[in-house]
């Protein structure tokens, strides 16, 4: 079970580094982002830890629809799950879920005038 820390966050939870399945080292989200940056499609930082990512944002649509202070950033939580698929089983698995606070800015208020001819 994940605890909240102190500041109120969660720490990030380790999963398998290995097939929990069949065992096997073999990933292949790791290799594909590996052939993707030796290619030069995806930069050397980008997936840092060779894993796929599910983000899944916790958010209450009717609360983001309240009146906000345009241009005001509004906080919500995020649980980021990294992931891979077992090479030899093609079970997916997981290596780490992370904890994490995202911001999304309230959008001006744009004023449209209708042109009465």
């Amino acid at each position: 079970m994940v605890m909240p820390n102190v500041n109120g966050h969660r720490e990030p939870k380790e999963g398998h580094d290995k097939c929990p399945e069949c065992g096997s080292e073999k990933r292949l989200v790791a290799g594909y982002v590996a052939e993707l940056k030796e290619k030069g499609v995806i930069s050397q930082e980008s997936f840092p830890e060779g894993a796929g990512v599910w983000e899944l944002p916790f958010m209450d649509l009717k609360k983001l629809s309240a009146i906000q202070l345009p241009g005001t950033i509004r906080p919500f939580p995020v649980m980021r799950i990294l992931f891979d698929v077992c090479g030899d089983c093609m079970k997916p698995f997981i290596l780490k879920v992370e904890y994490a606070e995202r911001g999304m800015i309230q959008p001006q208020a744009v004023s449209q005038q209708v042109n009465k001819a």
